[in-house]
């Protein structure tokens, strides 16, 4: 508060200071290489990467962000999603378990972590042969990680992503 009557919001709340421009050189690194840039870039304690079929429902970038701060034990927060587009529903994640995510990947790239999470594993492997593991590669060597610095990773179901997919 500034203890003004009706104080306006700060001004990155309504406008940009400043254009924030990113360009890749290299056309033919794939996902993991343009995330890994991206968050390069990034300022925040916080990444949230969203992808072209993810849209974010309601405060779940709010919610998390706040959960994150007010709980340093843990690392990465996930959610059930809903789809649009060509398909409907709901999808409905498990509790995270490793053996669980070993079997098969159930964190959607939508999930928001501790930027410290990524720089401990190396980020997202640029050398992935098969498109479209990038995520799963990440998040288990991400419950590795996690697991050796004391930090969980938490199901929040009361909130959702929309995911849109083109192809199933």
């Amino acid at each position: 508060m500034t203890g003004r009557p009706n104080p306006k919001p700060r001004g990155f709340l309504t406008k940009p200071r400043r254009r924030a421009t990113a360009s890749c050189l290299n056309r033919t690194g794939g996902v993991s290489a343009a995330r890994n840039a991206g968050i390069r870039l990034a300022k925040g304690e916080f990444i949230l990467p969203l992808d072209s079929d993810n849209r974010l429902r309601g405060t779940y970038l709010q919610e998390g962000v706040s959960l994150l701060q007010s709980n340093p034990g843990i690392g990465v927060i996930y959610t059930d999603g809903e789809y649009f587009g060509e398909r409907s529903g709901r999808w409905d994640v498990p509790e995270f378990d490793l053996f669980s995510l070993i079997m098969g990947n159930f964190i959607d790239a939508c999930a928001l972590y501790r930027k410290e999470l990524w720089e401990e594993v190396g980020g997202y492997d640029e050398r992935m042969r098969w498109m479209g593991f990038e995520d799963w590669d990440f998040w288990l060597r991400v419950a590795v990680r996690s697991a050796a610095l004391g930090l969980s990773i938490f199901r929040r179901s009361d909130l959702t992503i929309v995911c849109g997919r083109t192809r199933w």
